[in-house]
Formats: C-alpha cells, sequence, structure tokens
C-alpha cells in the first residue's frame, strides 16, 4: 500500500485547480447569457425596405425566433471570430433556451459545462421542439453527472430513442452514401476513408483486431498493426500467399491460389437489449447499445449480428446472486455487475466496464473463514485498471455504502459520489478537510 499523505501544498495546488475550473466554466456561462440578451434586444428596422437591407432569419431549430440576420456580424466583431462562427453561437444559445430548457438552467447554474450542452443542440437538431423538450431531463442529467464522452453517448441513444422513423430515415440516406476510397501516396502512405454497413464495419474491425494482435509487435504498436492487417486482408482476396499464422482461415480449394477464408466468427460482440412487460409479453426498447460502437435501431440488430452466434444472457433480479468466498468473480455475477454499472466506477470515468478488474472493495482477506462471503455485487468495483492500482497504491479511498453507491476521496481531499448514473463531484474540502485527508 503507497502513502496516502499528499505533500506539502498538494491540496492547496489541487484546491487552485478546482477554483480555476469553475471561473472557466462561468466565464463560458456568461458568454452565453451575453448572447442570450443581445438577442433579446436586437431589432431590425422595419421601415428601411431599400435593396439589400436586413431581412429576419432563422440562426436555430424548430421552436426559436427569427432574428436580424446582421446580429451575427456584431458579436463576429466583439469575439473577433467568422460571421460563420458567430451564427453557430447565436443558434447553438437559442436552441439550448428554447428547446432545452431544463438543460439551459442546469448550464446557468454550473452543474453543465456549456460546450458539450452546445454539441446536444446539434445532435438534435432535426427533432421537433416538443421531442426536445420530452428529452430534456434525461439530457440535462446526463450531461451534469457523466463524463461528456459518456453523456453525448447516452445523448446518441436518447435521440435515436425519441424518433426512430427519422432516425430509418437517416440510416436510409446514410446507406445510399456508402463508400470506401483509397486516396493517392503522400509520405510514402496511402489515407483509406470508408462509410460501411455497420455489419461489414463491426467485421472489418474485429478482423483488424484478431490480425493485428497475431503479428509480431516489430511491425508496430497496435494501431501499426492493425493498418499492416487492413493491407493482408486485401491480399488475401487478391490471391496472394499469406503468412501461415495469421487467422484468415484455411485455405479454401477452387478460390484462387493461396486464398484463406475462415467461416464464422469468434470474436464476441456485446447487445444491450432492454424491455418493458405488456399484455402481449416483452416489448423491446426500439434501441440497443453494441459495446463499444454505440447505438442502433433494434430492428437493424439482425444487419450487425448476421454472420454471429447469438447467446441471450438474461439479467434477472440481483437478488438472487449470492455471495461467494471465492477471490474470483461468478461469470452471472460480472455479468450483472457490468448491467447494473456499465462505467468504470472511478469518478467521471468512460471506460466500459467490460473491460475493467472488479475489485473488491474491502481488500479480500485470503485468511477469512468460510462463510464470509467476501465476493459480493455489495462488495466489488468495475475499475480500471490505473484507477484500480491509483486505489491500490496511491492513497485514492473508495467505500461502498450501498451496493451500486460508490464514495471515492482523493489525495487532496477530493470527494465524489459515483452511481450507476454518473458521478457527483461534491463541494471543495475546506483546510480542515484537506489536513484530515
Amino acid at each position: 500500500m503507497g502513502s496516502i499523505t499528499a505533500p506539502p501544498g498538494y491540496a492547496e495546488a489541487a484546491a487552485a485547480l478546482r477554483h480555476v475550473h469553475e471561473q472557466e466554466s462561468a466565464i463560458e456561462v456568461a458568454k452565453l447569457i451575453a448572447v442570450a440578451a443581445m438577442c433579446d434586444r436586437y431589432r431590425v428596422d422595419d421601415s428601411v425596405i431599400v435593396a439589400g437591407c436586413e431581412e429576419t432569419m432563422v440562426y436555430g431549430a424548430d421552436g426559436t425566433p427569427a432574428l436580424g440576420a446582421f446580429l451575427s456580424l456584431e458579436v463576429a466583431g466583439i469575439l473577433q471570430i467568422s460571421d460563420k462562427t458567430a451564427g453557430t453561437l447565436i443558434a447553438e444559445t437559442l436552441n439550448l433556451r428554447h428547446r432545452h430548457p431544463l438543460l439551459w438552467e442546469a448550464v446557468l447554474a454550473g452543474r453543465v459545462r456549456s460546450w458539450p450542452a452546445r454539441q446536444v443542440t446539434w445532435k438534435t437538431k432535426e427533432l421537433s421542439a416538443e421531442k426536445c423538450r420530452g428529452l430534456d431531463r434525461q439530457l440535462a442529467a446526463a450531461l451534469a453527472h457523466q463524463n461528456p464522452q459518456r453523456a453525448l453517448r447516452t445523448v446518441d441513444r436518447l435521440v435515436l430513442a425519441a424518433d426512430p422513423d427519422r432516425a430509418r430515415e437517416k440510416a436510409d440516406r446514410a446507406a445510399r452514401a456508402r463508400d470506401v476510397r483509397v486516396f493517392g501516396i503522400i509520405d510514402g502512405h496511402t489515407d483509406v476513408w470508408g462509410r460501411l454497413d455497420p455489419g461489414d464495419g463491426v467485421a472489418l474491425d474485429e478482423a483488424l483486431a484478431r490480425i493485428a494482435a497475431a503479428l509480431p509487435e516489430s511491425d508496430g504498436d497496435h494501431g501499426q498493426r492493425r493498418a499492416k492487417a487492413l493491407g493482408w486482408l486485401a491480399r488475401n482476396a487478391n490471391g496472394e500467399t499469406v503468412p501461415d499464422h495469421l487467422p484468415l482461415g484455411t485455405p479454401h480449394p477452387g478460390i484462387g491460389d493461396g486464398r484463406r477464408f475462415r467461416r464464422g466468427r469468434s470474436a464476441e460482440l456485446v447487445v444491450h437489449l432492454t424491455g418493458t412487460a405488456g399484455q402481449s409479453g416483452v416489448e423491446l426498447s426500439p434501441v440497443a447499445r453494441v459495446d463499444g460502437y454505440g447505438p442502433v435501431l433494434t430492428d437493424q440488430l439482425g444487419t450487425v449480428l448476421a454472420g454471429c452466434q447469438v447467446k441471450v444472457h438474461p439479467i434477472l433480479d440481483i437478488a438472487d446472486v449470492v455471495p461467494v468466498d471465492g477471490y474470483q468473480v461468478p461469470e452471472r455475477m460480472r455479468r450483472i455487475q457490468e448491467a447494473r454499472n456499465p462505467s468504470c466506477v472511478f469518478p467521471f470515468s468512460g471506460i466500459s466496464s467490460r473491460y475493467c478488474d472488479l475489485d473488491h472493495t474491502i481488500p479480500f482477506d485470503h485468511q477469512a473463514p468460510a462463510g464470509a462471503g467476501q465476493t459480493s455485487l455489495a462488495n466489488t468495483a468495475p475499475l480500471s485498471r490505473k484507477a484500480h492500482r491509483a486505489k491500490t497504491h496511491a492513497g485514492w479511498r473508495l467505500d461502498q455504502p450501498e451496493p451500486g453507491l460508490y464514495q471515492w476521496t482523493s489525495p487532496a481531499g477530493f470527494q465524489y459520489t459515483v452511481t450507476p448514473h454518473g458521478t457527483i463531484a461534491h463541494p471543495a474540502p475546506t483546510r480542515d478537510h484537506q489536513a484530515a485527508a
């Protein structure tokens, strides 16, 4: 166990960083308030009707007011940005204020940073104002308690579920734009861009990962080996002989010289489906979540899972999961833990719990008597390897007062509460608390 005593002055430096963060947030909010005030007060002179005079335009999406077209020029000059960028800022401000009133209030109160809130307005821009207001509480909660990357993934799922018909239309438009392009040689390399069917994209990702893992480390880091793997896939399809150790399958007679094809996929793809009990059985949610890839309409899962062997693991009542004495976490307990806490429970982490260690909150006692039941949902926490090491060796303290609720104290005395829905950062510690930490 490493030292849990922070070096002299460390807590004060950490408090200064928290203060700077809060001031940055306050400045961002003040800018939005100022832009909103300008929008409220800007007027177009209707008495001027000559050619080229100012007209009104709608900067934002459905439900936002029309404003003078020259307002963006005033904002651009003040902020020393382009007219287009100023128009974008106006649109984001209006969208937040008129289409997401609860999220707007959360930004003004400092519970949500402005930049991810502004990104939300673009993710929801094709939804009606009514649908946006229907999602508003969930969006505000996600951005208040999750790190921005995880929160924006949650937003994608909520937007997809809010209007499945529009999501299908967008998917159809995207399908017509599928393409793969290989660009010219620059600096001895070529760039590749593509838009694929989701099932093909997942299959390609799995194939590249599997082949990269079989390549020697002398071929570079993981990303460089994935690039090499794509080349081997192409050479295999072109009939060239490929190394025997690569997982490209067994030679297939009659289909080119040297080409090899594997039947079936061996990688595990985890899909999360939820549903509610209805009169005619279980009604599935219109949106499923594919671990590592994001949300997809449930009726499109057939495309994503094409060629896969599907195995269903129902997540049942957690009360049925009894504690065990062994150090290793049983598979069923792990799956329920991952469903309960989908992300690493370190504050604001966005790492999927599927890739985490399951750490014992109270350290495992190998000398404990039989029946102690130290491995349970009440005494395990999904932690990334780095967070696990910090808890073990660097003075980060973790408690689990009730199953699924985690309380952290940092070496500088900052405290956080982590739930399945995200993180609550508590006020900065006082000097007395910092000294005690």
